[in-house]
């Protein structure tokens, strides 16, 4: 018989409770979602992008990614091995004062997040289309892997992402 794996476990959870925000209580709306297995390094990536509901100028993306290794790892019950999977949380949005408005998109995360890892911001923007606005891609990396036993965090996790999304707006 099929026994899930932590990926799978952790991927239902957070998409029944990020549904459940969009289709129940309509606090946000997604806007994308893939589901994705890599044959050629045997590796699995869930993300799943959304904004808070009537506000389609900043969006957040959860990424959940299982390696080989990890999954093997829990399939073949190796001894010592701690299995797990790979979160990632990422916000989108344009900024036009790229240092002061940074300086105030990681102060907000440090303070709402206090994360393991510093906020990393990457700017961009298309070549001859410049508008006089970045795109802000702002990823929030966890150094530890999570498991199952974190399954009960999920509905904090998501109050932290739409407090996040509500508090991007003022910057």
């Amino acid at each position: 018989m099929f026994d899930p794996t932590i990926y799978e476990n952790i991927k239902v959870a957070m998409e029944n409770r990020i549904y459940d925000l969009d289709n129940l209580t309509g606090e946000i709306v997604v806007t994308g979602r893939k589901d994705l297995l890599d044959q050629a390094v045997m590796s699995k990536q869930f993300t799943l992008r959304f904004v808070r509901k009537g506000y389609p100028e900043i969006a957040a993306e959860i990424c959940l990614e299982a390696n080989l290794t990890d999954l093997a790892a829990e399939i073949l019950e190796w001894e010592k091995a701690e299995p797990g999977c790979l979160f990632t949380l990422r916000f989108y949005m344009h900024v036009e004062q790229n240092e002061r408005q940074c300086s105030r998109i990681e102060a907000v995360l440090n303070e709402i997040w206090e994360p393991e890892l510093r906020p990393r911001q990457k700017l961009s923007y298309i070549y001859n289309q410049y508008k006089g606005q970045y795109l802000n891609e702002i990823e929030l990396g966890f150094e530890s892997k999570i498991n199952e036993e974190h399954i009960g965090e999920i509905p904090r996790l998501l109050e932290h992402i739409v407090l996040t999304l509500e508090r991007l707006r003022e910057v």
